[in-house]
């Protein structure tokens, strides 16, 4: 799957994206609006989420979320949309997502930086690799 990290500030991805043949390297963090999306799960369903958010949120026309979580970061804080589409809104500091969240939640908890909690989840998950990217909200 992937690791997407982030506090009030900042979010933090792997970029690896792989199938049965092929590694490759993709985005995982988006920017809509004035907030960060950062998606983990089947990339195509992913980027329908994406966009989806960037067309107005059209409550007859929900994307298919099966297999797919991503967080959303804005002024307000973090909050985490499931399979449902259905948003939850965090109270906490920092959040993770995708199949590497636990160690990299284990990382944050010990004063890593989102980027060091990807790159520590990068030892432990195999689905979480590639290029390290990191997004600030204020630009």
């Amino acid at each position: 799957m992937t690791t997407i990290v982030c506090t009030l500030e900042t979010m933090a991805s792997d970029s690896m994206a792989s199938d049965e043949v092929q590694k490759t390297s993709v985005a995982k963090i988006f920017r809509v609006g004035e907030k960060l999306v950062g998606t983990a799960g089947c990339y195509s369903s992913c980027v329908a989420f994406v966009n989806w958010l960037k067309q107005g949120c059209d409550p007859e026309v929900k994307p298919d979320m099966e297999g797919v979580y991503a967080m959303v970061l804005d002024s307000s804080g973090i909050s985490i949309h499931d399979e449902c589409v259905t948003s939850f809104p965090l109270n906490n500091k920092f959040a993770a997502v995708g199949s590497g969240s636990q160690a990299a939640l284990a990382a944050m908890h010990c004063g890593k930086t989102p980027r060091e909690a990807v790159k520590i989840a990068a030892k432990i998950d195999p689905s979480t690799g590639g290029r390290i990217v990191v997004k600030s909200l204020s630009r």
